[in-house]
């Protein structure tokens, strides 16, 4: 992370770059793990319950 932010290249870049990292997690997993929506699964729920 901090070579990313040294760097100014970006953080995703640099993961799929790491041999290790691409080797235990490969590309499919790695862009999952940077996929908004699964962070995003559960918004509508939220705004119901706080009345928005």
């Amino acid at each position: 992370a901090m070579e990313a932010w040294d760097s100014g290249r970006s953080f995703r870049e640099l993961l799929a770059g790491d041999r290790v990292i691409e080797e235990r997690l490969g590309g499919e997993k790695l862009a999952a793990c940077f996929d908004p929506a699964y962070y995003r699964r559960r918004v509508d729920y939220i705004y119901r319950r706080l009345g928005i």
